[in-house]
């Protein structure tokens, strides 16, 4: 029985991505580009530029994870992440921006090497940064 029960847990953690490993595959949309910029430990502009003739909806969903060992790793929050279900156009540039304040779901981020996972319609997007440290 405690075989069983430590099976049936074991394939919950694979199906619901228990721990910090990374989850989401890194995909490509055609004509679809994300840029972060204005970099600080406690938010970011994010600018996607969609130059599709239909273009894609955006929701403000994101989550960061932080390179540690070579390896991608979920950032834990200290909140729930808790996003609008609002979809955002592109502007008549082609672009959407979000201005992400991060630091009620992460805190302050330490100095390392960081990516932002965004989903546009259950594709996953990458971008990446750094946090420098400032001494």
């Amino acid at each position: 029985m405690q075989k069983f029960i430590l099976c049936l847990v074991c394939i919950i953690c694979l199906v619901t991505g228990c721990g910090n490993k990374n989850i989401y595959e890194q995909q490509t949309l055609d004509n679809v580009s994300i840029n972060i910029d204005n970099v600080t430990p406690t938010g970011a502009t994010l600018t996607i530029k969609d130059e599709n003739e239909n273009p894609y909806i955006y929701g403000e969903w994101y989550e960061i994870e932080k390179e540690v060992d070579s390896e991608w790793e979920r950032l834990e929050t200290i909140n729930d992440l808790l996003f609008n279900d609002l979809g955002y156009k592109v502007d008549e540039n082609n672009t959407v921006s979000f201005t992400m304040d991060w630091q009620d779901y992460y805190g302050t981020l330490e100095p390392g090497s960081y990516r932002l996972i965004k989903r546009i319609d259950n594709n996953y997007l990458y971008t990446y940064f750094t946090i420098e440290d400032e001494s």
